[in-house]
């Protein structure tokens, strides 16, 4: 059974008389299409942090499923529902998920987590991002510390400490002002500017990592 902070697999199915890609958490290969894998993971249901992912399908013409985070149904296209849940922005262990589209013809949409434009195809950015490999996210107990930690320096580095996320994920909870780098750096508690100058340049997490939620660092100059 999945849980609903685990992620699902989506798996990628192809029609050769259609040219249509299609991706679903279901396992049972659809009619007239042969399995291509597990393309990659996302959620079953929504979770905290991700945005729905829609199914659309042009029946009527190109036989093609789009699939994107927009709810407005796309011209020449049905609405087939949610399929998945996934990031709209990257997230901790998350890849991009690219789309790809082949408008000469077969006129299909494509979604793979390489990189690499395939032939036939033009690229058409990041659609959204998931994990390639099976995930959880972490949960929280009620002996655990609040989801939305303290601001002071001191209860702060205890906040740290208790939590079993890692620091770029309790950095986006507005902390980053006041914590320095929690039981990583705990004499490096500064303010503003100060702190986030110099503790930046040493950490190995991403600065728009630690200080882009509720402008946490809106003193410090990106690092």
């Amino acid at each position: 059974m999945v849980h609903a902070d685990e992620t699902t697999a989506i798996y990628r199915y192809y029609s050769a008389s259609t040219g249509d890609h299609y991706y679903s958490k279901s396992a049972a290969t659809p009619g007239n299409y042969v399995s291509e894998g597990v393309e990659f993971y996302a959620f079953a249901t929504q979770v905290a942090g991700t945005v729905p992912i829609y199914r659309y399908y042009a029946s009527t013409s190109t036989l093609d499923h789009f699939y994107s985070q927009n709810a407005a149904t796309p011209g020449g296209y049905v609405s087939e529902g949610v399929e998945f849940y996934a990031f709209a922005t990257q997230v901790h262990d998350t890849v991009p998920i690219y789309r790809y589209y082949a408008s000469s013809s077969t006129r299909d949409h494509f979604y793979s987590k390489n990189a690499a434009t395939p032939s036939g195809y033009a690229s058409e950015g990041v659609g959204w991002y998931a994990y390639a490999s099976p995930a959880s996210l972490p949960t929280q107990s009620p002996t655990q510390a609040p989801t939305k930690p303290p601001t002071h320096a001191v209860e702060c580095q205890s906040w740290c400490e208790a939590s079993s996320r890692d620091w770029a994920t309790k950095c986006e909870f507005n902390a980053c002002f006041a914590c320095g780098g929690c039981a990583d750096h705990p004499g490096q508690l500064k303010p503003g500017g100060q702190f986030c100058a110099h503790w930046c340049p040493i950490s190995t997490v991403p600065w728009t990592t630690k200080c882009t939620f509720e402008k946490a660092c809106a003193d410090c100059v990106a690092c």
